[in-house]
């Protein structure tokens, strides 16, 4: 099973289209959506209860993850509750193209750890495109220092539970950058 994680504080203006993007993925294995709520004051758990509501073929679960403020500890909350072997992110402000879940299923089917593509046009108007670089669009990003290694943005990451383990989860000292630290550990 692939289980989607998605952290959410106050997304209401852009959840509902995160949450279409996923419903109307087509997969071939099981998966779920958790969305560990990070303690959203705006109506972001009564959209994904209605989304869960008007789809009750998706597995979608909410969790609580109020009780210490951070991405971090929301994202290890919605994993320690997930129920699938394999786990991808999603940003409450992010959606998903047609063949995402797949694509990611069948990366995940040969490697252990895998990001996707990132489209900045997609959501954003044409003047932040043309000054907003996007280096993820067709390779990874590459450290300029040292460990000088390869990172991703953490809402197209996709890893094997055992990696998620070994790393030892998203550090919740971080209250920023916790994508590119996972990647360096």
């Amino acid at each position: 099973m692939i289980s989607v994680v998605i952290a959410c504080l106050d997304g209401a203006d852009t959840l509902e289209a995160a949450l279409q993007s996923l419903v109307d993925q087509d997969c071939p294995e099981d998966w779920e959506v958790i969305l560990a709520d990070n303690g959203s004051r705006d109506a972001s758990r009564d959209i994904f209860l209605a989304m869960a509501a008007r789809h009750p073929q998706r597995r979608m679960r909410l969790v609580d993850a109020s009780d210490l403020r951070g991405k971090s500890h929301a994202l290890n909350l919605g994993i320690a509750a997930a129920a699938g072997a394999h786990l991808v992110f999603l940003d409450a402000d992010d959606t998903v193209a047609p063949g995402w879940l797949a694509a990611m299923a069948a990366a995940l089917a040969q490697h252990d750890f895998v990001a996707a593509r990132v489209d900045i046009r997609a959501l954003n108007p044409d003047w932040t495109a043309a000054i907003r670089p996007n280096p993820q669009q067709t390779r990874l990003m590459v450290l300029t220092h040292a460990p000088f290694c390869a990172f991703a943005g953490g809402a197209t990451l996709g890893m094997h539970r055992r990696v998620f383990d070994a790393v030892g989860g998203f550090d919740t000292a971080m209250m920023c950058f916790e994508d590119l630290d996972f990647c360096v550990r």
